[in-house]
């Protein structure tokens, strides 16, 4: 029995080192390089959720790396990066932000603190969306990702040891098709999209996009959502 469950350990192991070694140098605010599973080098956006009920996104500008942008449930604001003796910390005009790794503390003027935490798979979504990606995707058996851009796709398998790029042909597409086809190094992927409620076989989470991918005669079927706005 502790042969099986040796190799078990090593199994996990495996899988999680390949989805570091897809997102090498990535980070939770603050800098701590912690991330697994998005498709970017480095993540610049954050979704926290609090103890007081608020979900707001950080976002962390690369043209401007001392600013946080937050996005609230009423206001947006950019704060400018504070003096502190732990973790990072921003405030302006009465709104504080001060994160530690993928902890965080917000507070408001006249409202009570809030402890919030991290949610790295919306974290991931909300930095695609920030990066103008049109469609996001993801399916498991082996573990894979998927963006949709003005770019082009980018496909990410077999758990992040395989990261793939593929450019548009001439003219692009618009956002908001049914199926997308792009090339590269003489190989052709194929999106197609069916609106419907759509349940990740491993995590239970529901989408409205039905993804099927067709590479190199290879199919794998997931869920996804439309970042793009109407």
């Amino acid at each position: 029995r502790d042969r099986i469950v040796g190799m078990m350990l090593v199994c996990v192991v495996l899988l999680t080192a390949s989805w570091v070694k897809a997102g090498a140098d990535a980070s939770t605010p603050g800098g701590v390089a912690d991330q697994k599973d998005a498709i970017p080098a480095r993540l610049h956006a954050f979704v926290f959720a609090c103890d007081d009920g608020t979900t707001f996104t950080a976002h962390f500008p690369p043209a401007a790396p001392e600013s946080v942008v937050l996005y609230l449930p009423d206001e947006t604001v950019t704060l400018p990066q504070v003096r502190s003796g732990s973790g990072a910390r921003y405030e302006a005009n009465g709104v504080l932000f001060w994160n530690k790794g993928r902890q965080a503390i917000l507070e408001r003027t006249g409202k009570v603190s809030a402890r919030c935490v991290e949610d790295r798979r919306q974290s991931v979504v909300e930095d695609a969306r920030l990066r103008g990606v049109w469609v996001w995707a993801t399916g498991n058996e082996p573990g894979w990702q998927l963006e949709v851009g003005p770019d082009g796709i980018v496909y990410l398998a077999d758990y992040g040891w395989q990261r793939r790029a593929f450019a548009w042909p001439e003219g692009g597409y618009a956002p908001g098709r049914s199926e997308y086809t792009a090339q590269a190094d003489g190989e052709t992927i194929r999106v197609r999209l069916t609106k419907g409620l759509c349940t990740d076989t491993m995590s239970g989470e529901q989408y409205l996009l039905a993804v099927r991918v067709e590479l190199s005669g290879k199919k794998v079927s997931g869920c996804g959502m439309e970042l793009a706005e109407d």
